[in-house]
């Protein structure tokens, strides 16, 4: 009887854990761990600009008051998954235009003048007059 009931304890230290595994990799295929979703805009501002190659879009950036630091950056969004509309779907980079207004999420930026930021991914705002 020990012997059934150790291997009942192994198959559920085994299970456990695994169903745990499956369940965190399920949640992050539905999109919840992009950062857009989990923290505010590093910068809010205006496109000045947009320049298009094959699998990026240069977007040149004007900031809104209080991102003075992200002033006259350029983000080179990816055209995959780059950009997001208001509501969070996705969005197509391609069809950004001088004037819109978008919210921007860096990773790592080279100090320089105007900042430099590697990955950057957006969303277009859905109030030009929020910030």
């Amino acid at each position: 009887m020990a012997k059934k009931r150790t291997r009942r304890a192994l198959w559920a230290l085994t299970i456990v854990p695994g169903l745990v595994l499956i369940a965190a990799c399920a949640g992050q295929s539905s999109g919840s761990d992009d950062i857009r979703s989990q923290q505010p805009a590093d910068a809010v501002g205006v496109v000045t600009s947009v320049s298009k190659d094959a699998t990026t879009v240069a977007v040149g950036f004007s900031a809104d008051k209080g991102y003075e630091y992200f002033d006259g950056a350029t983000f080179d969004l990816p055209t995959a998954g780059g950009l997001e509309d208001p509501d969070g779907l996705a969005a197509d980079p391609n069809n950004l235009a001088v004037g819109d207004h978008i919210e921007v999420w860096v990773n790592e930026c080279a100090e320089s003048q105007p900042v430099q930021c590697a990955d950057p991914v957006a969303r277009i705002a859905t109030d030009a007059n929020s910030s």
